[in-house]
């Protein structure tokens, strides 16, 4: 049985990471706004941004990434994800109604695509994909109609 696995792009983990920096930096700025009421506050609460961006940028998104796989085989989709609870979908082709792209500007500056599949009851939403990818799941897709 022919099976096709995808890991997440390297493109994907810098945009996870530019996420992170963009909420650091507005973060930042409300900091700037409680240092006027306290000095004391605006350093503990800087000191607690500071631990909660090293542990997002150095164990967080490497973890999730690594743990995140679709296995494409030729009856289903099999997801994997998760860094302390781990998610397993199991996907039947047959009831994939479609799939919907979307991609922010931050997205197409790294060209990587967020793909969600459709089915009758639910959306199961995929990491980004790079253009590669994408056009592997397009034929893999189109083949299985």
């Amino acid at each position: 049985m022919h099976m096709t696995r995808w890991n997440p792009a390297q493109p994907t983990l810098r945009l996870w990471r530019l996420r992170i920096v963009t909420i650091e930096f507005g973060c930042s700025f409300l900091l700037g706004g409680a240092a006027v009421f306290s000095a004391r506050t605006a350093i503990c609460l800087g000191v607690i941004l500071a631990g909660l961006f090293l542990f997002f940028m150095l164990y967080w998104i490497p973890n999730r990434l690594r743990n995140a796989r679709v296995i494409a085989g030729r009856e289903a989709f099999r997801i994997q994800r998760g860094i302390w609870i781990r998610k397993r979908i199991f996907l039947p082709r047959r009831r994939i109604l479609g799939f919907r792209l979307h991609q922010t500007p931050l997205e197409r500056a790294l060209g990587v695509w967020s793909v969600r599949l459709l089915t009758a009851g639910s959306t199961v939403r995929l990491f980004p994909l790079d253009s590669v990818q994408l056009s592997t799941l397009e034929q893999i897709l189109s083949n299985a109609q």
